[in-house]
């Protein structure tokens, strides 16, 4: 088999026009015009209304390519599109070979009598999305959901890609993944699908083999496994005999290194190798590689006390899923890379996930990216890409989702993080109870495909992958699908609905796969796409970069709930991020309380695809918002948390671990000056994957009055073999009504060759404690955390984190530390008033 990339040499240009351009593949008419100076930054102010245009139009690639004389003495060659963004038509040497209608397909054609040695033509008209989308919705009127361009589900692509609530419209087009020719000789495989059978000490690994071939001669399969340190390997082979497509080879192996998700071991992952060879002639023909990991995976459901559970198992093991969803890197695909989503990953390993989600109105990702979550360990909730539509089951609809299965989860299965596949997101729930007016037929079509048709296709193509037709949802068939008892559910109450975020604790979800809270971003993203006279949280630049209807009304009447008035732009963005980590934190701890009763959350969003306000605890430059540093806090493998309720405080500890935790919880009741009124110690012992109400603690007598409430706080500590492994503290009111005074935070700096140490002292009570640097993006071991006074707190910056070497004397100079004190004026008489008084006790 021999394959030759057609990469080099494409060019591009609109339908009405004759100036060509130089077109990069894999690449979209988007980005190439951007980075050919043709148009403006996307991302810049309201630059996004240019793209939409710019979806309106067709456009056409043409390549001419010449083919070596061993490529023409195959007596098969395949011209393959790994992927077509979208609507495209195909000519090769003036035949015309398809049009294609699917972005998640891979398609391909035996062009072996079209081509010649010299001058090949390969042209592509690609159509317009928007204007398909358009006459087909005016044709036939489908449901979705209402911030999109209108008439998405008419077309298998990227949904978001005509605006989200998260995302902008970015209707691009072009050959988006790899394309190639492939010459091919007597057979190649169509499909090797490994899978485990376990038994004490040992694992048999059972491997099918389908061929395509054009000859019938005997065939000879040769499988190989080779263990994670290199020492070990298990041969195994199989004869396929005439025309006959199907294989089988068994591998045995005897204590095998079972992989397992981040917190709870290691992720060994065996090299997998299949070679078909003619069985005549000994020549090789095809192979192919990719690596598993050893393990048992799958959800439970079983009856209890509360309805019936839901969560992960990983080798026998029940795992509380901890983890966000996952949205595409960049709204211009061309900008991603393995670099940047493994630094994405390793991201999501800081802060103690041990799981993904990847949503269902985007793509497929790339195969580096559930490499990465192999290597980590963070197990995969994989949605099939519908979501918030109603879909025409048709049968071209029909068989066009057919392929794109049978191609992406071919790709996708032998991976040791793929959890489950989930048919959809949002259309089950939308369609019972969000009052839409969907006809009795696309009711019965989404029955039909996502009840019936995927899942039988799924039993065909990976029957050991648990299956789960929609999120959320209690089991299907429109019974109840955001039922707390059953299934998964979602939690918008909060940003959607009238609650506030302390309402959090009314909702038992056995496993939460949506909520969340959003903030603005960094101040230095948010000059990334304003000009001075756009920072305003109301001015029509920042309102375009908010996608979620009202969003930055929303925010602030939740600030305004929480927190005092920001004193301008940055300490607005400040303590936006603030609310946002408070929220999901004060959620994620309740849940990981019930560890048991509820078995997974996933906060919305992990990440940005273009510089925005959203529900991201990370941005689109990699900056981590508060959220991100609390969630390494809230989702730490032995976390202790606080449920207060007026005068009373219970402390809990969660084990998230696979070992048994013995330490001690120390408490201190404090004044904003830190002076201790009241203390304690309890010894605790944890089980593994247990939750425990470990102490009760009663303060009606020290806190009988408000003015008392406003000026006490509840510091805490989990100490484990002399460390403190988990820590918090609680107010007894919300953060302004708190009587908060200057903290004066000094900081002493220090360097070794690898980090930068900070050493922070605190002279009051300091709430969030923010640290940056003023002319780049720093990661922080820790960060937005509290302090008591008299304390040191010790924070890490590895260098190798920094964009560019600095000294000591420049971290220096560009260190900035604030706290909630310095996010709002002293001219009120209030503060101004609390800060007198209590600076007077401090002399």
């Amino acid at each position: 088999m021999q394959q030759v990339n057609l990469h080099d040499g494409w060019q591009f240009k609109r339908i009405e026009t004759d100036d060509w351009l130089q077109a990069d593949v894999p690449g979209s008419v988007i980005t190439d015009m951007y980075r050919q100076g043709i148009i403006q930054n996307p991302y810049w102010r309201a630059n996004e209304d240019e793209i939409i245009e710019l979806g309106k139009q067709s456009y056409e690639f043409r390549l001419t390519f010449q083919v070596e004389e061993s490529m023409l003495s195959y007596s098969r060659v395949l011209l393959v599109f790994e992927g077509l963004d979208t609507l495209a038509d195909i000519t090769l040497n003036g035949s015309w070979l398809a049009s294609t209608d699917n972005m998640h397909r891979t398609y391909e054609f035996d062009v072996r009598s079209l081509l010649r040695e010299r001058n090949n033509e390969l042209h592509i008209i690609f159509r317009s999305p928007v204007e398909f989308i358009t006459q087909q919705q005016a044709k036939k009127p489908l449901w979705h959901s209402a911030e999109t361009l209108k008439g998405f589900p008419h077309l298998r692509k990227a949904h978001y890609m005509f605006g989200w609530d998260w995302a902008p419209a970015f209707p691009d087009c072009g050959i988006w993944k790899s394309v190639s020719l492939i010459g091919m000789k007597m057979a190649r495989f169509d499909n090797v699908y490994v899978t485990q059978r376990h038994s004490e000490g040992q694992v048999d690994l059972d491997v099918q083999v389908v061929l395509d071939r054009t000859a019938d001669a005997a065939m000879r399969v040769e499988c190989t496994l080779i263990s994670p340190d290199k020492m070990e390997i298990r041969n195994g082979q199989s004869r396929i005999d005439g025309f006959c497509t199907n294989g089988q080879v068994s591998l045995k192996i005897n204590k095998p290194e079972l992989w397992w998700p981040n917190g709870f071991g290691k992720q060994p992952l065996y090299l997998f190798d299949a070679k078909l060879y003619c069985a005549v002639t000994g020549e090789l023909l095809d192979t192919k590689s990719f690596r598993i990991g050893i393990r048992t995976l799958t959800v439970l459901r079983e009856p209890d006390e509360w309805g019936e559970s839901f969560g992960f198992e990983v080798n026998g093991i029940p795992i509380f899923a901890m983890g966000a969803t996952y949205v595409p890197e960049d709204s211009m695909e061309e900008n991603g890379s393995r670099e940047r989503t493994e630094r994405l990953i390793k991201d999501c390993i800081d802060a103690n996930f041990n799981s993904i989600r990847v949503r269902g109105c985007t793509h497929y990702p790339t195969d580096w990216f559930y490499d990465l979550c192999d290597e980590y360990g963070l197990i995969v909730w994989q949605e099939l890409m519908f979501d918030c539509a109603a879909y025409e089951l048709t049968p071209a609809f029909k068989e066009t989702v057919r392929h794109e299965l049978q191609d992406n989860v071919r790709r996708i299965r032998h991976h040791a993080s793929l959890g489950l596949w989930c048919g959809n997101n949002e259309i089950e729930w939308a369609m019972t109870d969000w009052n839409i007016n969907v006809e009795t037929k696309l009711s019965q079509d989404y029955l039909e495909l996502f009840e019936k048709f995927i899942p039988e296709l799924l039993r065909d193509i990976d029957p050991h992958t648990f299956y789960w037709p929609s999120s959320p949802s209690s089991g299907g068939s429109f019974l109840n699908p955001n039922d707390e008892n059953r299934g998964n559910g979602y939690c918008w109450q909060v940003w959607h609905g009238p609650n506030l975020y302390r309402d959090y604790r009314k909702f038992f979800i056995r496993f939460c796969t949506e909520f969340g809270m959003q903030s603005f971003p960094k101040m230095q993203t948010v000059e990334s796409f304003t000009n001075q006279d756009d920072r305003h949280v109301f001015s029509a630049v920042m309102e375009q970069h908010q996608k979620s209807a009202q969003g930055n009304n929303k925010i602030v009447s939740h600030l305004a709930e929480e927190y005092l008035h920001p004193k301008d732009l940055d300490s607005l963005i400040y303590t936006s991020q603030v609310l946002q980590a408070e929220a999901v934190k004060y959620a994620v701890e309740h849940w990981r309380r019930h560890r048991g009763r509820c078995m997974g959350t996933y906060y919305f969003q992990l990440n940005d695809r273009w510089p925005a306000v959203s529900w991201s605890g990370i941005d689109c430059f990699g900056n981590w918002k508060a959220l991100h540093y609390a969630a390494k806090r809230f989702f730490a493998p032995v976390l202790l948390s606080a449920c207060e309720e007026e005068t009373s405080v219970s402390l809990h500890v969660t084990n998230d671990s696979p070992l048994h935790v013995t330490g001690s919880i120390i408490w201190m009741l404090r004044d904003p000056l830190s002076n201790v009124l009241d203390e304690g110690e309890t010894e605790v012992e944890i089980p593994s994957c247990r939750a425990i109400r470990a102490i009760s603690l009663d303060f009606s007598s020290q806190l009988g009055s408000e003015s008392r409430r406003q000026e006490t706080y509840l510091q805490y500590k989990l100490v484990v073999e002399g460390q403190v492994i988990s820590e918090g503290s609680v107010l007894f009111v919300k953060p302004k009504h708190f009587a908060l005074v200057s903290p004066n935070i000094t900081a002493q700096l220090t360097e070794t060759s690898e980090h930068f140490k900070i050493n922070l002292i605190s002279h009051s009570f300091a709430k969030y404690v923010e640290l940056a640097l003023s002319e780049m993006n720093a990661h922080f071991e820790d960060n937005f955390f509290d302090m008591s006074a008299g304390e040191t707190k010790e924070v890490i910056v590895l260098k190798s984190r920094l964009p560019k070497l600095i000294t000591s004397s420049e971290f220096q100079q560009q260190l900035r530390i604030r706290s909630l004190f310095d996010s709002y004026s002293l001219n009120d008489s209030n503060n101004k008033h609390n800060q007198e008084r209590w600076e007077g006790i401090q002399e």
